[in-house]
């Protein structure tokens, strides 16, 4: 492991931002990385290239923080809401072979884990509504 520019680099290029992670930890999660190369930030992937912040993903390729993907290499289908929210802007939704993968601000999960979390933070408030009305889209849109 080196540091190099402001990472730790283990030997397939994959690396670990310095300001976040310490040597110990960038060793401890380049040991769980199976011939991963070009990652930065990630952890329990395999065979991936070239992802950001991820986590358990298969076979990915120049995927952003995700968790729990796997092959959307293969063209998921994807669904991009408007803007909504207290945020006022777009969620992104991946669906393939039953899995899905929301992606909105900070949130990274699956459709159910996102409606609880958005009944949670936002209730039957005007963008709880708006956000439920997205995830009933999909969940038609999957069908």
């Amino acid at each position: 492991m080196q540091q190099i520019n402001g990472y730790w680099v283990d030997e397939n290029n994959n690396r670990w931002a310095c300001s976040y992670y310490t040597a110990e930890q960038a060793e401890e999660y380049s040991a769980t990385l199976i011939n991963c190369l070009d990652c930065r930030n990630c952890q329990d992937c395999q065979d991936c290239q070239d992802c950001r912040d991820c986590w358990y993903c298969r076979n990915c390729w120049n995927c952003r923080g995700c968790g729990d993907c796997k092959n959307y290499q293969d063209n998921p289908q994807r669904y991009v809401t408007p803007c909504i929210g207290s945020r006022n802007d777009n969620t992104t939704i991946y669906w393939l072979d039953g899995n899905v993968q929301v992606v909105c601000g900070c949130f990274r999960g699956n459709l159910d884990e996102f409606e609880t979390r958005v009944r949670e933070v936002h209730g039957d408030s005007e963008h709880g509504r708006a956000y439920m009305a997205e995830i009933a889209k999909v969940r038609a849109l999957m069908q």
